[in-house]
Order: structure tokens, then sequence, then C-alpha cells
């Protein structure tokens, strides 16, 4: 790696370790009057998916078929030698997905979100006020060992999106996990200060905690506006595209002191409805990338935020951003299965194509302690490469090092799911197109942990209602 990158990662993890440190976040304290702790079995499992057994198929050389029950999990080492991970049966269709920010080694939470089942299918102008879930699961990197920690029982229907705060960490706060914000549905944004399951647990020994949501801690409902994505950026903005096509940039940290909506600036965008946005940098964000559903990325400079720079032009309508942490970089993907890296104003139309998998990517992530950025597409792949300050990073001869994780495939006569580890290629095209017309396969959600102390792990997951983690190697800082 050149030393100007190798600077630039240890810079970067010196500056993010500062503002978690001394973030305005950490002031925010829970209120118990938000949360009724639930022990009523009856009550708990209407808000729970359907109990249900999923046949898993796992292993290179010699798999491995086992079911696995509701909220369960089968460690990958059980048919992969010395692999660290394990996939998780969540019910539902998953599309919120996120690691808590903490600062523990031995352990992480995973936290995750979506529907009820696996029939339904997400688009921006979906009305859903029905029971639902959020699962978080703690993982035992020591033991290799997974279990549900925490259910947040709530009314709002469906999830599309979920995020922690980056800037917060829990194991500062003994009675606070963390600061949660959800994409519902109805299109509604809403916050909630989570409490740690220990503290639970002092008064009452059940495993795992269900905790139902009294009230929020914020609720985002300017003019019955419909939101379609959110990031957090810095100690106090949050930008919001919705349908309208305006992007809302909220004062977050005096929104959750007030407990209420505190907007600060609003950038029109004529093209459309936002599909999705991201900050360029997570220290200093600035510049606010945005993509609309009729293919244009606008890129805002809050030096200037209403003349927005008409960045790019795509031919698809569903864009997914990453931050590319790089000077003024970022990643994004499109329709056709391409990951490409941007390089901002500095070289403005300058891209770097980075990984081509076959078809619909839904998401990217990507995380800068070790400059990797991983995709997940309609066809059950999971795919990550790493690239550089240059673009994309090349192995011995100049061989594309990306490195397909696994494919998912379904077997309609057991309706049972396989997992195939590390395939050194995909399938021929006529078989991929047979996997366009189950959208179980899809993968929608992918997120790397962003604290460096557990940066190599990666979860994925989709429609099938799996959620897999993966250890990647990517542990040591470049």
């Amino acid at each position: 790696m050149p030393e100007d990158t190798y600077d630039y990662f240890n810079d970067y993890y010196s500056q993010f370790e500062s503002i978690q440190e001394d973030s305005l976040f950490n002031q925010i304290p829970v209120d118990w009057n938000e949360w009724a702790q639930v022990d009523d079995e009856t009550l708990i499992q209407s808000y729970l998916p359907k109990k249900g057994i999923k046949q898993v198929t796992i292993g290179i050389d010699h798999p491995l078929t086992t079911p696995i029950e509701l909220f369960e999990s089968i460690p990958l080492s059980k048919a992969i030698q010395y692999r660290k991970g394990c996939i998780i049966h969540t019910g539902g269709a998953i599309w919120g997905l996120d690691f808590v920010p903490m600062k523990k080694k031995s352990r992480f939470y995973i936290t995750v979100g979506g529907y009820t089942d696996n029939k339904k299918h997400y688009t921006p102008t979906d009305q859903s006020t029905s029971p639902n879930c959020i699962q978080i699961y703690k993982y035992d990197v020591l033991d290799d060992t997974t279990s549900l920690y925490m259910c947040i029982l709530h009314d709002q229907g469906d999830i599309f999106d979920l995020k922690w705060c980056p800037y917060f960490l829990s194991n500062k706060h003994k009675d606070v996990l963390g600061i949660l914000g959800v994409l519902s549905a109805d299109g509604q944004i809403r916050f909630m200060v989570v409490p740690h399951p220990h503290e639970l647990r002092k008064l009452n020994s059940r495993k795992p905690v269900y905790l139902k949501v009294v009230h929020y801690r914020l609720e985002l409902n300017i003019n019955n506006t419909h939101f379609t994505c959110f990031e957090w950026g810095g100690q106090n903005r949050l930008a919001c595209g919705h349908v309208s096509g305006n992007v809302i940039l909220f004062n977050i940290y005096e929104s959750l002191i007030r407990k209420h909506p505190y907007a600060i600036q609003v950038f029109p965008v004529q093209t459309g409805y936002v599909t999705d946005l991201t900050w360029q940098n997570m220290i200093n964000p600035y510049q606010l990338i945005v993509a609309t559903n009729a293919g244009i990325f606008y890129l805002y400079d809050l030096k200037d935020p209403y003349s927005p720079k008409e960045y790019h032009k795509t031919s698809s309508s569903q864009a997914s951003f990453a931050p590319g942490g790089i000077d003024e970089g970022f990643l994004y993907s499109l329709g056709d299965g391409d990951v490409k890296i941007g390089y901002g104003l500095s070289k403005r139309n300058a891209f770097s194509n980075i990984i081509n998998q076959p078809g619909h990517i839904w998401s990217i992530a990507s995380c800068v302690y070790h400059n990797v950025v991983a995709s997940v597409a309609s066809t059950g792949s999971l795919v990550i490469r790493k690239y550089t300050k240059e673009g994309p990073s090349y192995g011995s001869r100049m061989k594309d090092d990306s490195a397909i994780i696994y494919l998912l495939q379904y077997n309609p006569d057991t309706h049972g799911m396989t997992f195939y580890d590390k395939p050194k290629a995909f399938p021929r095209y006529d078989e991929f197109q047979s996997r366009f017309m189950n959208p179980l396969l899809s993968l929608n959600r992918v997120k790397w942990n962003q604290h460096p102390l557990n940066c190599g792990w990666v979860c994925s997951g989709g429609n099938a209602g799996l959620c897999r983690i993966d250890f990647t190697g990517c542990m040591k800082l470049p």
C-alpha cells in the first residue's frame, strides 16, 4: 500500500476514535418511561415472525444439511474447519441490518429488522402499521456462538432500514446500548435510545429480553413527508431524502434533546425522488452525494448547498452508496451489477470499476480501516474487493483480487437454502437466468463492523430470512 494511503488510514482511525470518545451523543441518557418490559408470552408471539424451520446446507468439500429453528443459528465451523461466523434464522425478509457500535473485541451485537414474512416487497408508497420486532443478536468471537439477546417490539409495521448512531459507544454507558434510527415502510424515521440488556437482566433474568416501545425519543414526521433514506453525518447532522425530491438536513443532536425535529436546511432535487445518499467522510462531513430514481447523482457542498452539481448520469433508477473515505471519493453501485469508485470534485466524471457481479446490486458497504468494499445482489451473491486511492486493487500479475464469499441457491423440492462458499467464479449465464425468477435468493443488505477492533466482520441478509456473519480476515490495519 502506498505510504500516503497508510498515513491516511492511521490518521482517520485516530480522528474517529477521538470523536467517539468526546461525542455529544454520549450525554443523551435512557428514559425508562419510553419502554415497557414484556413477559406475557401470548403478547410476545403476536409481534414475532411465524415459527418455522429452514433447511440450510453449508460446506465446501463435505456439505452439511441441518434444520434451523426461528432465532437459532448454526456456526460455519460445523462444516468448514476454522471458519468463523454463523447463519441465523431471523424469520422474515431482511431490510434493516447493522452492527451496534462498541469497542469489545471478544463480542459484538447484530441488529436485524425487516418484514414478518418472505412474501412482501418494499415500494416507497407502502403503508403498514402492524406488529413487528427488531432483533438484536450477540455473537461471542471466542466461543463462536450466537444468541438472541433482545427483541424490540413495536407497532410501526415493516422496516426498510435501520442505522445505529456511529458516534455513540455503548461500553461508556452501562445502561445505554445505543441510539437507533429506524425507517419504516410508512415513510417515517423514528429514533430510540435503547437500554442495555445487562441492566434489564438485573431485574429479570429472562433471556432474551423483550422490550416494547411506549414512546419514541424522536419522530421525523414533518408535514406527512415520506422519507426514503437517511444517513448519520458528524456530531449534529442527519441527512434525509424523500419522495418529493427534497433532502432535509436535521440537527439530530438538538432534535434528540428537544424531542422534536429541528431542520436546518432543505435541498431541492427536481428529477424524481431520492433513492439513496451518503456523506463523503464521517469525520468532517461537508459533501453529500445524492441519487434519484432518474439515475442522476448530485453533489451538495454545505458551503454552497443551494447550488448542487450534477455529478453523474446513469441508466439505473436504484443506486446504492457507501463512503469511500479517501480524499473526496465515494463508492456506488448500479443496476447492471457494477460497483465503482468516484473521486468527487477533484476528478469530476473520473470513475474506476471495482466489482462486477450478475444481478441487481441492492446494497454496498465499505470500511476505511481495511479499504474493502462488499456488495450483495438479487442473485444471492456476496462479493468483496479491496480498493486503494488509485481505484481497484490487484494481486500478483495484475489479477483481479475480488472474492465471492458465497452464492445462495434455493432447492424447490426441499424448500431449503444452500450456501456455496468461496466459488472461484459465477455460474454460467443460463443458470443465473433462473435466479432472477426467485425473489428468495435476493440479498438486500450488507454491513461492515465499523470499529477497528472488529473491522474484519461483515454481515449480510435478504428475502430468505437468513442473516449470515462472516470473518473476512481483514482485521489488520493498513
